[in-house]
């Protein structure tokens, strides 16, 4: 399930809340990625300038409050 929110890496329940890890990383090139995702700046912005850092990876976990559904004390009458 957790494949389908953007970025995910890891979504489990801990006590009364979700919580969703990401890489923090966006899914496009960039001129400011290393490597592979790496794209130089195609825009029309003559003034633009790099600024002096990369993107890097790092976890972030987001906790959500949830409420698990609970047994019924009895099975429903038919």
């Amino acid at each position: 399930m957790y494949q389908k929110i953007y970025g995910a890496t890891a979504l489990y329940v801990e006590g009364d809340y979700v919580v969703i890890k990401t890489k923090d990383l966006p899914d496009h090139k960039s001129s400011y990625y290393t490597g592979a995702n790496y794209e130089a700046y195609n825009g029309s912005n003559t003034a633009w300038q790099q600024k002096p850092t990369t993107l890097l990876s790092r976890t972030l976990p987001s906790a959500h409050p949830c409420t698990r559904p609970r047994r019924a004390a009895r099975p429903p009458r038919r």
